[in-house]
């Protein structure tokens, strides 16, 4: 009998979802049996190619934006497929435990659909739900969390915040339940959890269905997430990243390295991507982790993932063909802005000459860079916007075959968890005290300090970069649906000025 069974749960982009495998890798290296099953992916793969499927997403992640009504017929047939589903792990595993992975608030409202199914057709399986989507608030009108709910309201027996790895197995063992908010993890813990099982799952379903991420890709070749730090070294007043983990640690460089040369040597895949928040957050870790795959793989891989641009003297050139030696092919960076002002108000801490050295560098070793921009950030002027526009038009030259691309946001939103709403200091900074107790406020929020800083003008601006990226040929970064965004902030728009 396996006793635990823990399930990712729609909606997530269909890209290996690591929290069950990494999770039941963990409590099996605990004599727990268990395994994990990627229940997002298995739907998408039956559904997708519905001609309701679209609607059916867009009711998940979009909420009270979306009007459209789904067919009676297809909430018949994602009811039977789920209750197969379940009876199916019930013969096959028959689990004490089923834990729910709510990785954001897109998978909050089927996971109560989910929950309800165990209830009734496994109603001797006990219910664990983890994840950050429960780490959001019910509205903003209280402090009430998703967890909460969940507990208060009996949809799960064990609700578990924060970094579950030891959590879940000291739960399991001690019979546990109600809430547990776990201790981030500490830089020996990491290097001590086992490595997730991915043999649990067929990597070619997910490059199959890649085409129907929201960014299209024809075919993507299987790849597998790798974890070398949590945290961040930085703490942008805008990201809530310091909630979930209040200090950056790293794993061991030649346990990362190996890692990777292991799954690449073992399986014959070669495509990785991180899921750090930095993988360059200490320079030296990511200096010797490049020199081991360099030395026994050179040029033989492909990597990538969200880094932040440094200095002259923090990565010289040697580090950026190093880097690309390694097999290092993309970087994600929060340039946010083009304003070095707006960019140190955030607390990204790099210059334009940091922004231009590393440009530059990467550009010329053949590293291709994505740039997360935001617009509307409570300090930003007209002049600090048009800034950011001269930024695309200086390296418009260098974007040719997709080496640079933007991952645009919508219009700058307040995050519950985030410094700027909870440091009184900022809050009181940037004049955003007041929106606090309003409706809708992460959207249409005011500044007493800068009032024409506007929801009407913040769209105004997100509109006009979307124009010169398109003028310019900036492609758009895979995972930053403009062309939804776009609708979506038209019904914000909308609703905007019929509640005004």
């Amino acid at each position: 009998m396996t006793r635990v069974v823990i399930l990712s749960v729609p909606y997530l982009e269909p890209y290996p979802a690591v929290a069950p495998i990494l999770l039941s890798a963990c409590l099996n290296k605990n004599s727990i049996s268990a395994v994990g099953i990627d229940f997002n992916i298995k739907l998408l793969d039956n559904f997708a190619n519905c001609a309701w499927w679209p609607s059916f997403k867009n009711m998940l992640c979009n909420g009270y934006l979306h009007s459209e009504k789904l067919p009676r017929r297809a909430l018949l047939d994602i009811l039977k497929f789920t209750r197969k589903f379940l009876l199916d792990i019930k013969q096959k595993h028959n689990p004490e435990y089923i834990g729910l992975s709510v990785f954001t608030s897109e998978s909050l409202d089927f996971s109560l659909v989910l929950s309800y199914l165990i209830r009734r057709y496994l109603p001797d399986c006990k219910i664990i739900a983890g994840g950050k989507g429960l780490e959001v608030s019910v509205s903003s009108e209280n402090s009430t969390k998703h967890y909460d709910v969940f507990v208060n309201s009996a949809i799960a027996d064990l609700v578990i915040v924060g970094d579950a790895e030891h959590e879940i197995v000291t739960a399991i063992k001690n019979s546990k339940s109600g809430l547990i908010i776990a201790d981030q993890l500490s830089a020996e813990d990491l290097d001590n959890i086992p490595l997730s099982q991915w043999s649990d799952y067929d990597l070619q379903i997910y490059s199959k269905l890649s085409n129907f991420r929201d960014q299209e890709q024809k075919y993507d070749e299987p790849h597998y997430f790798i974890t070398a730090s949590k945290g961040c070294v930085r703490s942008c007043s805008f990201c809530d990243v310091a909630s979930f983990w209040p200090k950056f640690i790293h794993r061991n460089p030649e346990k990362v390295a190996n890692e990777i040369l292991s799954l690449w040597r073992n399986t014959g895949v070669k495509k990785f991507r991180f899921t750090d928040n930095l993988i360059n957050g200490s320079v030296s870790n990511y200096r010797k982790i490049n020199e081991i795959l360099a030395r026994d793989a050179p040029r033989q891989l492909d990597y990538g993932g969200y880094a932040i641009f440094r200095g002259k003297n923090q990565m010289p050139v040697e580090d950026f063909e190093l880097a690309a030696r390694a097999g290092c092919t993309m970087w994600s960076i929060g340039v946010e802005s083009g304003s070095e002002k707006i960019r140190y108000d955030m607390g990204k801490k790099f210059t334009d000459d940091d922004l231009d050295w590393s440009v530059n560098l990467l550009h010329k070793v053949g590293i291709t860079q994505s740039w997360l921009v935001m617009v509307g950030y409570p300090s930003e002027t007209d002049e600090d916007f048009e800034l950011t526009l001269d930024m695309f038009k200086k390296y418009a030259h260098l974007n040719k075959n997709g080496m640079i691309t933007y991952g645009l946001t919508p219009t700058f939103a307040l995050l519950d968890n985030s410094p700027i709403m909870n440091n009184p200091v900022l809050l009181k900074k940037y004049g955003l005290g007041h929106n606090i107790s309003k409706p809708n406020y992460q959207k249409f929020w005011t500044s007493s300090v800068n009032p024409s800083n506007t929801f009407p003008v913040r769209l105004d601006r997100w509109r006009k970069l979307v124009q010169l990226c398109e003028d310019l040929k900036y492609q758009k970064q895979g995972g930053f649906p403009i062309d939804k965004w776009q609708k979506e902030l038209n019904s914000l728009e909308k609703l905007y000025y019929e509640n005004q």
